[in-house]
């Protein structure tokens, strides 16, 4: 897929005038990706159901890590967390 500034720069090679048209409709209605009425992003769900629920887990785990790592070095420079309330 070809990607400029502009939509309709942005188009898959090989599309016929059909599949252009359809294309062009579907990410116009769609402008954040394939998502329900939520907001729920499909793709996400579906890379997430490819890995095993150990690899969820890890995952998750590393996410978790991440976020601590930040909170101490917010610490670490003596920024205040914010207050439940």
């Amino acid at each position: 897929m070809k990607y400029n500034e502009k939509e309709e720069d942005a188009v898959p090679e090989g599309y016929t005038p059909e599949q252009l048209a359809q294309f062009l409709e579907w990410t116009r209605a769609h402008p954040y990706g394939d998502q329900d009425e939520n907001g729920v992003d499909f793709s996400r769900l579906r890379a997430n159901l490819k890995l095993t629920p150990t690899e969820r887990v890890e995952k998750r785990r590393r996410a978790a890590r991440g976020v601590k790592e930040m909170k101490n070095a917010g610490i670490r420079a003596g920024l205040q967390p914010h207050s439940k309330g």
